[in-house]
């Protein structure tokens, strides 16, 4: 049996990250890009930096936080670098 390509790895183990456009779409249109995007900037909401970038993106969990905290209004945990994931 041949190993599996290094790309398939990454599909099960990596996170996908959504773009702004991307994530207030699965948020349902109730939040623009642009929000995302300042509320991310501002470390208000759940999100993730690209290492060596200035771009925002988010996860399926940061996703899933800002919903969680929309409904709660508990404040978002700290900013995630993505350098530091492994």
């Amino acid at each position: 049996m041949t190993p599996a390509p290094p790309v398939a790895a990454c599909e099960e183990s990596c996170p996908h990250l959504h773009t702004p456009e991307e994530a207030s779409a699965l948020l349902g249109g109730r939040t623009s890009p642009r929000t995302l995007r300042d509320k991310a900037g501002r470390g208000e909401i759940a999100h993730t930096r690209i290492a060596g970038t200035n771009r925002i993106a988010f996860s399926d969990a940061d996703i899933a936080q800002i919903i969680r905290d929309g409904a709660s209004g508990r404040p978002a945990p700290l900013r995630r670098d993505s350098r530091r994931h492994s």
